[in-house]
């Protein structure tokens, strides 16, 4: 490919998918991450809560996997998970052709 020098510095992987959990390989058996229900059943709950706890164990869990050098797609290490996420957006939904509406909770402001 067109890579640049090796000035030394690790792997980094941008934006990890974290809309419904951390998008990463189960680093151990039976020691996957945490999935949730989508941003649009977060917000049909009404419920503020949860919203601060899917955050807190998704940023929890991306952190540690980070820590351990885990890879998004195998055990190989080749795809490291990193500090920076894809989602949930806090967007409203809009447009029905946008292709990221999944990630969205609501088209109503109230609940978004």
């Amino acid at each position: 490919g067109n890579r640049g020098p090796d000035i030394g510095l690790p792997p980094w992987l941008w934006l990890v998918e974290t809309n419904t959990g951390v998008d990463a390989a189960c680093p151990a058996e039976k020691h996957c991450v945490t999935n949730f229900v989508g941003p649009q059943g977060m917000a049909a709950s009404f419920n503020r809560t949860s919203w601060h706890l899917k955050g807190y164990v998704l940023g929890t869990e991306q952190r540690a996997l980070s820590n351990i050098g885990a890879s998004r797609f195998h055990q190989d290490h080749k795809n490291p998970v990193c500090l920076t996420a894809f989602g949930p957006n806090i967007n409203i939904v809009r447009d029905p052709r946008f292709g990221r509406n999944s990630e969205l909770a609501s088209e109503d402001p109230f609940l978004s």
